[in-house]
């Protein structure tokens, strides 16, 4: 174990400052750096794509680590490598080299010996110091996991077997440092890239294709990882980013701090989960569905990002979480059609299981929600921009949108699944069928009442709002301040009754004729003629009651 030899201060090195909270050692400019080739006859890696260069390349590695560190060279060629122990302090360059797993290398070892074949790993000799290790580099580098000889792979057969892990030693505060650029992942039978704890990872400026779990994976704390410019994509396994951070680093910290930037990920999935404090940065991010966020006492935030989104995706536990300037759209790469709802956001899950999470904050800044053009609707799936779980107002959680679009082709734009909640909706634009639908009652599970504010909306449509509602007192609450829609847009509708809704401030309501008793309104509404003078105040909600089916007559009095 390389227990505190990199620590300290990097002398005669410089700081390099490359990413928020991350500071690398590199060597000074004055500073001659150790270089070595693999294929020098001291070591004798071949790079003929038959000959196994593991050996070869370990003895390079032991050897510039014994020297104080260094750089190996790969000189361009493809080297069957079955696993090689690297160690910090080492760059490991190659442009146009190919480290290649052996191929049917689970025929001649057997599966469970191949499920823990890690090609590039540090896991032998993983850093234990008081503070962070010398940088561990890989530049320039072709990954090629030949995962179609491998045998069977893809039910996680192989999972654990990554093209490259890095791991520091939960034992010591201080983080393995390491770097991959401008390397490519192919055909892996795990994941690409394996951060696990204690480590201080930067990737970037590479491109993970067709491999099997994800381009990018960090599943251990006390570790802070930055991404930027990575490009995933496959066919034959669909390749995304996978946060799950399941295993505990120094002090038994979940906690990471995540930066990722300019991600395109064509085929696979966008599923980040983090607890205990951890910081999530998104930034210009193309992600097609699955979209899975799970942020518990934890913060998140992205900004100009696209993200497709399947049925049953979720938004768990959003304790401190901000969309700003992002686009949410109906995959059209659903496999199946017959949900019985889908919606453009993933699902706001507020809690799971009768936990009960409290004073979360779930926002929605300016941005869109629409359908893939491509997507194919299912006469039987009801479509949302916004849908948002089961929660009670007790908890204190909210969701605010302000200002941004809901399309015109979904059935609703915001709505509660099951029922309960705080809404702050400011300034949305919605064009939605059915801008807004909610259910707020106590049940089994406590006082799952809305608080609803709707300020300076838009609507295009020809409804407005439809309320389950009940005839009896409850406790929800529907404030409207600054909403001045069209008579035509005027339609309520409820289940069981308005009357034990609380109503404050109201909306105004534009119309070529004085209302009737048939005119839909709720206490506190005021209906202005768009032409002359006139407003009337409603003081008693008119609306559809579908149970009884039939008009509830409003009362409209002149002002």
């Amino acid at each position: 174990m390389a227990k505190g030899r990199s620590a300290g201060i990097c002398a005669s090195l410089i700081m390099l400052v490359v990413s928020p909270g991350l500071a690398q050692c590199l060597p000074a400019a004055s500073e001659k750096v150790l270089t070595v080739s693999v294929k020098e006859s001291r070591f004798g890696a071949k790079g003929d794509g038959v000959t196994d260069d593991t050996a070869a390349i370990q003895k390079a590695v032991d050897w510039v680590f014994a020297q104080g560190g260094g750089k190996i060279s790969f000189p361009p060629g493809t080297y069957i490598v079955t696993s090689v122990n690297i160690r910090e302090g080492i760059t490991y360059e190659g442009h146009g080299a190919t480290i290649k797993r052996p191929d049917y290398l689970t025929d001649k070892i057997g599966r469970k010996a191949a499920h823990w074949i890690r090609t590039f790993s540090n896991q032998k000799y993983k850093y234990c110091g008081q503070t962070d290790s010398r940088p561990l580099i890989i530049r320039g580098l072709t990954f090629d996991g030949s995962s179609q000889t491998q045998g069977p792979y893809q039910k996680h057969e192989l999972e654990h077997a990554a093209l490259v892990f890095l791991t520091g030693d939960n034992k010591c505060p201080g983080r393995l440092n390491a770097i991959v650029e401008d390397c490519v992942f192919r055909n892996g039978v795990g994941d690409a890239l394996h951060a696990y704890v204690n480590t201080k990872v930067i990737m970037k400026d590479c491109l993970a294709e067709n491999v099997f779990r994800g381009g990018f994976t960090l599943t251990g704390g006390h570790s802070i990882a930055t991404v930027k410019n990575l490009t995933t994509r496959g066919r034959i396994d669909p390749t995304g980013i996978d946060v799950e951070v399941d295993g505990a680093g120094y002090g038994n910290s979940y906690k990471v701090e995540v930066y990722l930037e300019n991600l395109n990920l064509e085929d696979g999935d966008f599923d980040v989960g983090v607890r205990d404090g951890s910081l999530v940065e998104g930034k210009n991010i193309i992600a097609e569905a699955p979209f899975h966020l799970y942020t518990k006492q934890s913060s998140a935030r992205f900004s100009n990002c696209r993200f497709g989104v399947a049925p049953e995706n979720r938004i768990i536990y959003p304790y401190k979480v901000t969309f700003q300037g992002c686009e949410f759209f109906v995959s059209a790469r659903t496999k199946r059609q017959d949900y019985e709802w889908h919606s453009a956001a993933p699902v706001i899950a507020w809690n799971l299981s009768g936990s009960k999470e409290t004073n979360q904050k779930l926002v929605f800044a300016n941005c869109t929600f629409s359908l893939d053009a491509a997507h194919q609707r299912h006469p039987g799936t009801k479509y949302y921009g916004l849908l948002t779980g089961w929660d009670a107002i007790d908890l204190q959680n909210f969701l605010e949108v302000t200002g941004g679009r809901i399309a015109g082709n979904f059935d609703v734009g915001v709505g509660t699944y099951k029922r309960g909640g705080h809404w702050r909706i400011r300034g949305l634009t919605i064009a939605a069928a059915l801008p807004f639908s909610w259910t707020g009652v106590a049940d089994n599970y406590g006082r799952s009442f809305c608080d609803i504010l709707i300020d300076g909306v838009k609507i295009n449509s020809s409804k407005y709002m439809h309320i389950t509602g009940y005839g009896r007192p409850t406790e929800n609450r529907l404030e409207q301040r600054n909403v001045v829609i069209p008579a035509k847009s005027n339609f309520l509708s409820s289940t069981y009754g308005l009357e034990g809704n609380r109503y404050e401030g109201g909306r105004v309501i534009e119309g070529e004729r004085p209302p009737t008793p048939e005119t839909h309104g709720l206490p506190g509404d005021v209906f202005r003629l768009k032409t002359g003078s006139g407003e009337w105040l409603c003081t008693k909600a008119g609306y559809y009651h579908e149970r009884a089916k039939k008009t509830i007559p409003a009362v409209w009095q002149a002002r």
